[in-house]
């Protein structure tokens, strides 16, 4: 059976009066996007699991004014056992299903651009401000090593492995890399 990791929640200020709302998944690039108005500066939020390494998924919320996101991210569980490890710019989350049982761990580092952009942990949240834009990159591991046997490796340390990986790489080669091998498998055929 499957079991849920974690949620992710990123919680922006002052978006309650927005205007000209739209969404779209776009097949052809496999990112899914949104962009919304708030007074006069327009916000646009995408995600996308890149094709190169599946075992993390990037979410990146821009303004195009300096200085507009501000808000809190967290991450959270449904499971009892859970233990928040939030450090540097890294929210964590490790948890244990039941004693002796699945491990994972969740680790999400946050990036925020901007000249004002400030950062700190607060009750297990990080709370951000002053930022131009936010990059989220999440990554889970477990110890299950097949369906009926559980191994000894830290999930915590396979999480901060699969971060580290592309952690020198900025979002726009990112996107572009996997925009690229994406639409090699994907966009063979149209209709």
């Amino acid at each position: 059976a499957f079991q849920p990791c974690a949620d992710v929640y990123i919680k922006l200020g002052g978006v309650q009066n927005y205007s000209k709302y739209r969404r779209e998944l776009n097949l052809s690039s496999g990112i899914a996007k949104s962009e919304f108005v708030i007074g006069d500066t327009k916000f646009c939020r995408e995600t996308f699991a890149p094709y190169n390494n599946p075992s993390i998924l990037v979410h990146r919320i821009a303004a195009d004014k300096p200085g507009m996101l501000s808000g809190t991210a967290e991450l959270a569980t449904k499971h009892k056992i859970a233990v928040i490890k939030n450090f540097d710019n890294v929210l964590g989350l490790d948890v244990s299903v039941a004693p002796n049982a699945v491990k994972f761990a969740v680790r999400a580092s946050v990036n925020l651009v901007g000249q004002s952009a400030k950062m700190k942990f607060v009750d297990g949240k990080m709370e951000f401000s002053g930022a131009d834009t936010i990059e989220i990159r999440i990554t889970a591991a477990t110890n299950v090593k097949s369906w009926k046997e559980l191994s000894n490796e830290n999930p915590a340390e396979k999480a901060l492995q699969n971060l580290s990986v592309l952690k020198n790489i900025g979002y726009d080669n990112l996107k572009k890399s996997h925009t690229e091998a994406f639409g090699k498998l994907f966009n063979r055929v149209s209709i």
